[in-house]
This record gives structure tokens, C-alpha cells and sequence, in this order.
């Protein structure tokens, strides 16, 4: 089960709750929700503050929201354990034969595993200032929506709208790896990560776990 399965699952149990009468006649099924790794303090494997942002609308406290939720969302395949923690956050354990399933279907998909037809037919250009930083990340953007179906093409313009703060160093001699993880790892308004820690086989380095 990825994030992206993840996140129509709780859709579905949102909608199920919904339907149900559980959350009242005000509330509507959002459009999406954002499911991400538990923050300090929280469990399972991910979570979604889903109950939080429907709590006005149901006129329940967020937490009661979180609880109707979490027994709709336990119901859902994949879905191992639902806690509900600080305020009203789902956090949500993957059971073990979902996450063994990812594995199967990356295992047989291999390179391919994660493309779609969405934006088939669709022609995209995208437009970066030509600074390496601003250059990774365009060609990054490009592969995504290319493995959708998409056509794309790159153009470079000193005066692009787009803006990605620009490098502090040239890290063309980390290797093109390591030069990539540096340059997207951080947020593209931030501070590129430094090199000479990407380059050491340590458990803290993200680089070398994946």
C-alpha cells in the first residue's frame, strides 16, 4: 500500500462515514487528503489530519471525528491498526501484507513501476533559469510527468517566474547521485544540503540508505 492508496482509503472512509451519518449532514467528502509520516511523538506508519480539518463542519470535536473515522478506516484493506493521537490525528498502521505487496508489484513492474497514462496527449514546457540547481530540478519535474504520459519540453530563460535557490557550491564532483540527492533533497527555496556528508557510508546519511 503506498500513500497515494493510502490516501483513498480514507477517502473511502471519510465517504463512508459520510453516508452513513456519522459526521453529520454539513460535512462534503474533500477532494483529497494528505497522508505523511507521523511527526514526533506519533505511531504506526503514517498519518492524516483528515478528522481535524472536518471537525467545524461536522460540529464535533476533532478527536470525536478522529474515532468515527478511525473504525471506518480499519475496515479498509491494507489497513492493519488505526490510533488516534495528540488532537485528532489518524495514525495509521500498514498491515504487513500490504507493504509485502508494494514489494511484489515494484519487484515486477522494475523501472516501469509508478508510470500511468494521466496526462497522455498533454504537451507541457517547462522553463528554468539554466543555474544547475534550477536545471535538476526542472529535468526532475520532466521524468514525472513524462512516466504520466506527458510530452514535455525544457526551455532555459534567465528571467524565468519560477525561482529555486541557486547552489552554494559546484556539486557536479559528488557524482551525478550524489549531486541530485543534494540538489532536491531540500525544499527548492532551501539551503542545498552539503556534499561531504552524502559521500559517507553512515546510517545517517539518507543518501546511502536508499
Amino acid at each position: 500500500m503506498t500513500p497515494a492508496d493510502l490516501s483513498l482509503s480514507v477517502l473511502r472512509a471519510v465517504r463512508r462515514a459520510v453516508d452513513e451519518g456519522a459526521l453529520g449532514p454539513g460535512v462534503e467528502v474533500p477532494e483529497r487528503v494528505v497522508v505523511e509520516r507521523p511527526r514526533a511523538g506519533g505511531c504506526g506508519d503514517w498519518a492524516t489530519n483528515a478528522a481535524l480539518r472536518l471537525a467545524r463542519d461536522a460540529r464535533m470535536s476533532p478527536r470525536a471525528v478522529a474515532e468515527v473515522l478511525s473504525a471506518a478506516l480499519e475496515k479498509e484493506p491494507g489497513v492493519g491498526r488505526v490510533d488516534v493521537t495528540g488532537p485528532g490525528f489518524l495514525s495509521i498502521t500498514v498491515a504487513g501484507s500490504a507493504a509485502a505487496g508494494v514489494v511484489a508489484e515494484v519487484g515486477e513492474r522494475g523501472v516501469r513501476y509508478g508510470w500511468g497514462d494521466g496526462l497522455r496527449g498533454q504537451r507541457v514546457e517547462l522553463v528554468h533559469r539554466g543555474e544547475v540547481r534550477a536545471r535538476v530540478h526542472a529535468e526532475a519535474v520532466r521524468a514525472l510527468l513524462v512516466a504520466q504520459g506527458a510530452e514535455v519540453r525544457l526551455r532555459e530563460d534567465r528571467e524565468a517566474a519560477v525561482v529555486v535557490r541557486a547552489a552554494h557550491y559546484d556539486p557536479a564532483p559528488l557524482g551525478a547521485d550524489a549531486m541530485r540527492w543534494a540538489l532536491l533533497r531540500a525544499g527548492a527555496g532551501d539551503r542545498v544540503l552539503e556534499g561531504a556528508p552524502l559521500l559517507v557510508q553512515a546510517e545517517g546519511n539518507g543518501l546511502f540508505l536508499v
